[in-house]
């Protein structure tokens, strides 16, 4: 049985128009016919709009559904998962944006050479990476939600290597854009349009989740470094 109250803060209530936030989810068409999202929507709504009890029998559902009209259930549904999708959307390019903004901040860093703007662009820098730490963590539950039964969580360790000088952080903020491009591709994969819908058991222990979750560890990481001269101290990690 579906876990519905968990979703009911993404996909009940007002459906507000939401602008995608960059070039990746502008170009991503999503699939409003994906299965386990509809699942997950038609069961929600179900509940909330039609008064069937959570984690009901299969037969309660269905007897709800015909008797409640299919137009009309599915009109429900299909708001929530346009509301869902807008959602995921506007949040993958936020992450992406601020993430971005980091490369730049973090380049900018590195070709500095007065001390006062160093500190400054650095500040900004790490900045940008505890949003983009925040925004992985907010997306990863949000489609935990949906995905249940996957991991959400990496067993990976990401140590910060505090002795690389002005290019230690450069391997992490490398291995960040690997992570957060996998997890989009994954998530583009699942949720919008190819020519055959993922299953979620072919996702596995390589889900975007996971991605999102190492992406979230190394931007905090990253986000609490100190500094001294040009690179991290062996003091960042606290």
């Amino acid at each position: 049985m579906i876990y519905s109250y968990l979703l009911r803060p993404f996909l009940c209530g007002t459906y507000a128009t939401i602008l995608s936030a960059n070039a990746f989810a502008d170009t991503v068409e999503f699939n409003d016919q994906n299965p386990t999202l509809r699942e997950h929507s038609l069961y929600l709504c179900l509940e909330t709009q039609y008064g069937v009890p959570a984690f009901s029998e299969q037969k309660v559902y269905t007897a709800m559904y015909a008797r409640a009209g299919a137009r009309f259930v599915d009109h429900h549904v299909d708001q929530a998962v346009e509301d869902f999708l807008k959602r995921l959307s506007r949040k993958l390019g936020h992450l992406r944006a601020n993430f971005n903004e980091a490369q730049r901040s973090q380049k900018q860093a590195t070709a500095e050479s007065a001390p006062r703007n160093q500190q400054r662009v650095r500040a900004h820098w790490q900045k940008k990476l505890k949003i983009v730490a925040d925004d992985a963590k907010q997306l990863r539950r949000m489609l935990a939600y949906v995905l249940r039964g996957l991991d959400t969580k990496s067993s990976l360790e990401v140590p910060i290597d505090v002795d690389g000088g002005a290019k230690g952080y450069q391997k992490q903020m490398e291995f960040i854009e690997k992570q957060l491009a996998r997890a989009e591709r994954q998530t583009s994969d699942y949720f919008a349009a190819p020519t055959h819908t993922v299953h979620v058991r072919d996702l596995g222990n390589g889900n975007m989740m996971i991605s999102l979750d190492r992406v979230g560890k190394m931007a905090k990481q990253l986000s609490r470094l100190q500094w001294e001269g040009n690179g991290p101290t062996s003091a960042a990690r606290r």
